[in-house]
């Protein structure tokens, strides 16, 4: 869904996404991916099949996650829909974290 949104790490592998209004969120695991390809950018990447889109990457300067595609996304691929890849620029320099 359209929207601003928080993403948090939580754990080493862990992220939260809550949207600003606080009515969605969801806890979403990762394993470590390449961090952004543009110093003092995050990105969020994701796939897209028709009108449908599967977050697929998150990655922030010097850390990413690549995400493992949810069961939808893999019915889509199982009936060799092709995804388009899509980068969104996220409006804050970096990803939060609840780590240490």
């Amino acid at each position: 869904m359209a929207g601003e949104y928080t993403v948090k790490q939580v754990t080493t592998d862990a992220l939260a996404i809550q949207s600003a209004d606080g009515r969605a969120q969801m806890i979403i695991i990762g394993q470590p991916g390449e961090p952004s390809d543009t110093p003092g950018v995050a990105k969020l990447t994701f796939h897209r099949y028709g009108d449908r889109y599967f977050l697929s990457r998150v990655a922030e300067d010097d850390k990413g996650w690549e995400l493992k595609k949810s069961a939808a996304e893999k019915e889509l691929l199982a009936k060799r829909a092709q995804p388009t890849e899509l980068s969104i620029v996220a409006s804050v320099a970096s990803v939060a974290s609840n780590t240490r």
